[in-house]
């Protein structure tokens, strides 16, 4: 087993007399086995697996995680507040929101063949039966772009939380709908 000054040990792993003596503080180096007498292969090996596990990120230094510590509990923060504020949502409330939608839709669709059917009947050119269902279809569009869960008492009312702050599209602005 052969030993060195804190002096030697340090000029072998390229750093300062102190370092020597924070790494051995951090348990990264042994402790000198007598007074100022430090271990080589064991220093030597010892810095290697520290290096080592910086490099993977398995050992982080004090300051690195308490600055990403301080980081995540800022972001944690602002998505509380966000929250809070309505200006984020939970995903389950959208899909939610989404499913009430879109039940809502398939609905208003549905009911459109038998609505329509009489009308369809009478009418005497493709035209006539064209412009009778695109009305239809854009009646509907529009009766869903204003729709609340108060239209449909059957479905579920947690949507109204979710939109409290979507503005619905009331107009085309000359773009199809759908």
């Amino acid at each position: 087993m052969s030993t060195a000054s804190v002096d030697t040990v340090a000029k072998l792993l390229d750093v300062t007399p102190r370092r020597v003596q924070q790494l051995v503080k951090e348990n990264i180096l042994p402790k000198p086995v007598a007074r100022g007498q430090y271990e080589i292969v064991a220093c030597v090996v010892g810095y290697i697996r520290y290096l080592n596990g910086q490099l993977s990120g398995d050992v982080g230094d004090l300051n690195a995680e308490k600055t990403r510590l301080i980081r995540a509990q800022a972001i944690k923060v602002e998505r509380e507040n966000a929250l809070q504020d309505r200006q984020l949502i939970h995903a389950s409330e959208a899909v939610q929101a989404w499913s009430e939608m879109i039940a809502a839709a398939k609905s208003k669709l549905l009911n459109l063949p038998g609505r329509l059917a009489p009308s369809l009947l009478k009418a005497k050119q493709a035209k006539d039966v064209e412009r009778l269902l695109n009305d239809a279809i854009y009646e509907a569009l529009t009766e869903l772009a204003d729709w609340t869960p108060a239209d449909e008492p059957e479905l579920a009312p947690s949507i109204e939380a979710s939109r409290d702050d979507v503005a619905s599209a009331k107009t085309d602005h000359g773009q199809p709908m759908g």
